[in-house]
């Protein structure tokens, strides 16, 4: 049956997680939208909106897969509640932090002294995809808004991949925190936990490493980030990076290998002025 076949009527159905009316379209037809279990019925789905007779909706992200059956209902949106659930429940899988989880290019005060690094970031998140291979380094000194252009790089990818019905599998570490976990696995002898956080590290699709540089680092440390950096590189995954050293004086606090691989890992940009959170 053609497009011209199909007489449509509007309509509405309600989000199944805030009962808010969803744009929709009855389509008045004789056979089945698709064989969804081995038998023939009508269905939509929440998340894509599909042609008739064309294909079947695609598996998606868990989170935000909503299906339900009304005869010849056709989804035409998705609440954004939808979405912003999937993103939560994302969010909280990678361990990032609700503070983190909140921060968007919207809410970041573009200056001239963080421009070009600002406009660098939302490139490079609304151009990633799976062959993306050199990643972000951002550096300047304490409270001009690393962080926040790192979670917002992370939070836009899972966002839009989110809406494509993409699973797009992130990590965001603070690097101190992460070390401190390494020293505690190693010290406990919890060799699998060791092996579990560096499998993480290195086969997720993007990696953040939030505040490099900030402790004096032993040699044992600095092998441990030369396994991390050097893995992603060989493996082509993009590695976001911050810190608050010139990226040609890294060397001197985290030797010359790892600095060496994060210089071909990474496009660097500086972002200059003093911290906001004093101005605050």
């Amino acid at each position: 049956m053609s497009e011209q076949d199909i007489k449509w009527s509007p309509s509405s159905v309600r989000c199944p997680l805030c009962n808010g009316a969803v744009p929709s379209r009855r389509a008045q037809r004789s056979i089945p939208l698709y064989d969804g279990s081995g038998g023939e019925v009508w269905g939509e789905t929440s998340v894509l909106t599909f042609d008739y007779g064309r294909y079947r909706p695609g598996t998606v992200y868990r989170g935000i897969r909503k299906e339900w059956f009304q005869e010849g209902e056709e989804i035409l949106g998705v609440c954004e509640c939808v979405f912003k659930a999937a993103f939560e429940e994302k969010c909280q899988e990678i361990n990032m932090s609700p503070g983190l989880a909140g921060k968007s290019f919207v809410d970041f005060e573009v200056c001239e002294e963080n421009e070009e690094a600002y406009r660098s970031c939302v490139e490079f998140s609304l151009s990633f995809s799976a062959d993306t291979a050199r990643g972000i380094g951002i550096h300047g000194p304490t409270g001009v808004g690393k962080t926040h252009l790192a979670s917002a790089i992370i939070c836009q990818i899972l966002m839009d991949q989110i809406k494509r019905g993409e699973n797009c599998s992130a990590g965001f570490f603070s690097v101190p925190n992460l070390l401190q976990e390494l020293r505690w696995h190693r010290a406990g002898d919890a060799v699998t936990e060791e092996q579990e956080i560096f499998q993480q590290l290195s086969d997720r699709e993007i990696v953040v490493l939030d505040d490099l540089g900030v402790d004096k680092l032993s040699d044992q440390q600095r092998g441990q980030l030369f396994l991390i950096v050097n893995e992603r590189i060989i493996k082509e995954k993009p590695l976001i990076t911050t810190t608050n050293i010139d990226p040609r004086q890294l060397d001197r606090v985290l030797g010359e290998r790892v600095a060496d691989r994060l210089l071909e890992a990474c496009s660097w940009y500086q972002i200059k002025g003093q911290s906001r959170r004093r101005s605050i």
